[in-house]
């Protein structure tokens, strides 16, 4: 401990800016608690978001709103390292995950499809694929964005025909690489 005058006062104020910066810490804390909890609890539902387009608007607001006042929250569960989801730009088009898109399939083409059988059903699919190969090689963005729906539509009535549910199908790939289990692979 410092003798002089100074020196004394120096360390005493160095002492309770530390202890102040603490106080201010554990003051803010229930606050942030309160924002990340509410963050949560939506990220939790964002399955069940599409329901709820009047309050979309309303919950980006206010995930933007208390996730900028607290930047480290903002990288929080980024799906990009070092980018902010919160104040990513919208979707231009509205989310529909798999098993959505296969039960609109099954009402919008179901009993066409059972009646049409699964040899005529991979047929068409492979037929879309073929589009969708010759807009790969030679089409737009937008012939190539209507024969990838047009596989992925196909692909939904022919799951629907075997009983599969496209969300099963896919959680093979959730974990990264099914043989390696690398993301991304290692193979």
């Amino acid at each position: 401990m410092p003798t002089a005058g100074f020196a004394r006062v120096l360390v005493l104020v160095e002492a309770l800016s530390g202890l102040a910066t603490t106080a201010l810490l554990i003051a803010y804390l229930p606050s942030l608690c309160r924002a990340y909890s509410q963050r949560e609890n939506r990220l939790l539902r964002l399955d069940d978001l599409y329901f709820e387009l009047r309050g979309w608007e309303e919950w980006y607001v206010d995930v933007f709103d208390s996730h900028t006042g607290y930047p480290v929250l903002t990288l929080f569960r980024s799906r990009h390292p070092e980018q902010a989801w919160v104040t990513e730009e919208p979707l231009p088009f509205a989310a529909v995950d798999l098993g959505e898109l296969q039960l609109l399939m099954a009402r919008t083409y179901g009993e066409r499809d059972a009646q049409r059988g699964l040899p005529a059903t991979v047929a068409w699919l492979a037929e879309e694929v073929g589009e969708l190969a010759q807009a790969v090689r030679k089409g737009t963005r937008e012939q190539q964005t209507v024969e990838l729906g047009d596989v992925l539509a196909w692909l939904a009535s022919l799951a629907n025909q075997l009983g599969i549910e496209l969300d099963e199908a896919a959680a093979r790939y959730a974990g990264g690489c099914p043989k390696c289990g690398g993301n991304p692979c290692a193979c």
